[in-house]
C-alpha cells in the first residue's frame, strides 16, 4: 500500500469512500483492504458510499451542514431509485 508512505495523516485515521460500479462486491473489496490495512499501517477505515459519485459531487459542491446534506442524500437517493427503476 504505497499510499501509507505518502499519507499526510499518519497520526489519523482516515475514511475512505468506495464507490463506483467496480464495488458491487464491497463486502469482499472491504474484507481485503482491512486485512492489507492491518498488515501495513491500520490506520483506514473503508466505506462505502452513501449514493452514486455524482450524488456526492454535488453534496460536496453545496457545502451543505450536516442535516441539510442527510436530508439533500436521502432526496436524492429515493430519486435516483425511483428514476432507475421507471
Amino acid at each position: 500500500m504505497l499510499v501509507t508512505k505518502k499519507n499526510p495523516f499518519t497520526d489519523k485515521r482516515v475514511k475512505v469512500v468506495l464507490a463506483g460500479g467496480v464495488f458491487n462486491e464491497l463486502e469482499l473489496f472491504i474484507k481485503k483492504l482491512i486485512t492489507i490495512d492491518k498488515k501495513n499501517s491500520n490506520q483506514y477505515d473503508f466505506v462505502g458510499a452513501y449514493s452514486l459519485p455524482v450524488g456526492g459531487a454535488a453534496l460536496a459542491a453545496l457545502k451543505l451542514p450536516s442535516k441539510e446534506a442527510q436530508l439533500f442524500i436521502d432526496q436524492y437517493n429515493a430519486s435516483m431509485k425511483e428514476f432507475l427503476t421507471n
